[in-house]
């Protein structure tokens, strides 16, 4: 077995504490069922935070998880930042944080594997786990199918490590210490497209960035409470621009990230697929345009949209 798979150490004693970020936004029912596969866990996390706005965000704590549920402002970067700071605060200390989304299934070996690596690999400073499947780009999936792909899923017997630039966020393992004084860009509000590539960027510029197939898990894409049309097809074209000039982003991955969701709405606004609303993306791509010509292009400008 390959370096850094959790196969090969059954019995190895913990070094790696871990902790769990989880920020959410009015979804307590995908996070009450994404507690389960925390709980099936072969490796039991040290901590897990929930960022959340409101009590309506969350379900009771359960008793047998070692789950801290915050409060503080709406948001994606606001809520991991708000999870990251509590960390940061005090409490039980841990080495590696993972951001999970609420709707991400972990495989029970995940928080395995993860240790493993940043034990065995000093140099790594974030990480992502292999996606068995990823229903954002569809209607979605629901826990149970997350449970049977999980179930077929056959990993490779040899764990491979393939470096990457940026990491995605659905899964992501950060070491803390590699991260010290990095924030998310809470410039970038709400469902904040590309915050993770904006935070994994300068990451990697404190050590390596790798996608390891010794852990995995299903990212459901549960399409309830995320950005609306008009400002996700804003964001599609003000967030590249915006980190382009903050310099987290490659001219040319900008230029095709955009070029790429403005033709794929362009095309689908004919037959819109139910889950997606294509005409406000479009309408919201064709306002940042004019908003990029005539000088007044933000992320935040999203906030003042109906």
């Amino acid at each position: 077995m390959g370096e850094g798979d959790p196969r090969a150490r059954p019995s190895r004693v913990r070094i790696v504490k871990l902790a769990i970020v989880i920020a959410t936004l009015g979804r307590p029912d995908i996070v009450a069922g994404a507690l389960p596969f925390l709980r099936a866990q072969t490796r039991r996390p040290d901590r897990i935070i929930i960022s959340a706005v409101s009590e309506r965000d969350v379900p009771p704590p359960p008793a047998d998880l070692p789950v801290e549920v915050v409060f503080g402002p709406k948001g994606l970067p606001a809520q991991r930042n708000t999870g990251l700071n509590t960390l940061r605060a005090g409490g039980e200390p841990c080495d590696v944080v993972i951001f999970f989304d609420d709707d991400f299934a972990p495989a029970p070996y995940y928080l395995e594997g993860v240790a493993a690596l940043f034990e065995s690999q000093p140099q790594i400073a974030g990480a992502n786990g292999e996606i068995i499947a990823d229903g954002i780009t569809g209607p979605g999936y629901t826990f149970a199918d997350a449970s049977r792909f999980i179930a077929a899923y056959m990993p490779s017997d040899a764990a491979s490590l393939r470096p990457l630039t940026g990491l995605y966020g659905c899964n992501m393992a950060i070491r803390l210490a590699s991260a010290e004084g990095l924030f998310f860009d809470e410039a970038l509000p709400l469902y904040a497209w590309q915050e993770d590539i904006d935070f994994t960027v300068q990451l990697s510029r404190r050590g390596r960035l790798v996608l390891s197939s010794a852990f995995s898990g299903v990212h459901l894409g549960v399409k309830s409470a995320r950005t609306p049309g008009l400002p996700m097809g804003y964001s599609q074209i003000a967030n590249p621009i915006f980190l382009r000039r903050k310099r987290t982003m490659e001219a040319a991955h900008a230029y095709k990230l955009m070029a790429r969701n403005v033709a794929a709405n362009l095309v689908y606004s004919f037959r819109p697929e139910p889950w997606c609303d294509r005409r406000g993306r479009l309408a919201g791509n064709l306002r940042a345009l004019v908003d990029l010509a005539t000088g007044r292009l933000h992320p935040g400008n999203i906030l003042k949209m109906k």
